[in-house]
């Protein structure tokens, strides 16, 4: 007989891994972002310094603006991704307790019933 609650605590588990991981993937997805942001902006600084054109000088700190909020952006999920994998081990650790404890529970039950019926002997 399986603990409903050891099961809660399993599908939990399983749930905040997988937001960890979407969370790992959409941080990923922005910080190559901010890298393409980045080289963009070094292609515009590179372009100016040859050039000394203003309009190159807007793009590039245009682009590092850009960079900046994606990069926030960013660090946004991370920060998500580390309270999902702490809550996870959480979790875990709560599900294998709650486990313990039915099981704890179970062996109570049995040698109850065994008391019992060494009563009736």
């Amino acid at each position: 007989m399986r603990s409903r609650s050891v099961a809660v605590g399993v599908v939990a588990t399983v749930l905040l891994a997988g937001g960890a991981v979407f969370c790992h993937l959409r941080g990923s997805q922005l910080r190559s972002e901010g890298e393409w942001h980045m080289a963009r902006g070094n292609a515009a600084a590179r372009e100016y310094a040859a050039t000394l054109d203003g309009a190159s000088a807007e793009s590039e700190l245009a682009a590092f603006e850009q960079r900046r909020a994606v990069l926030e952006r960013s660090h946004h999920w991370k920060r998500l991704e580390l309270i999902c994998i702490l809550a996870t081990v959480l979790s875990a650790f709560a599900s294998y307790l709650l486990r313990l404890i039915a099981r704890v529970r179970r062996e109570v039950a049995e040698a109850d019933a065994a008391l019992e019926q060494a009563g009736r002997n």
